[in-house]
C-alpha cells in the first residue's frame, strides 16, 4: 500500500477510491429497487 502511494501520489488514489464508490453507490442504487419490487409486490 505505501508503494502504491508513493508511485501515485494524490490525486490518483483519490480518483480510484471515488469511483470504486460511486461504482457501488450507482450498483445498489440500481439494485434496491429491484429488491423491493420482488419483496413486496411478488
Amino acid at each position: 500500500m505505501i508503494a502504491e502511494n508513493e508511485k501515485f501520489p494524490g490525486g490518483v488514489n483519490y480518483f480510484f477510491r471515488e469511483s470504486s464508490l460511486y461504482s457501488l453507490f450507482y450498483t445498489h442504487a440500481l439494485f434496491i429497487p429491484c429488491f423491493l419490487n420482488m419483496l413486496f409486490f411478488d
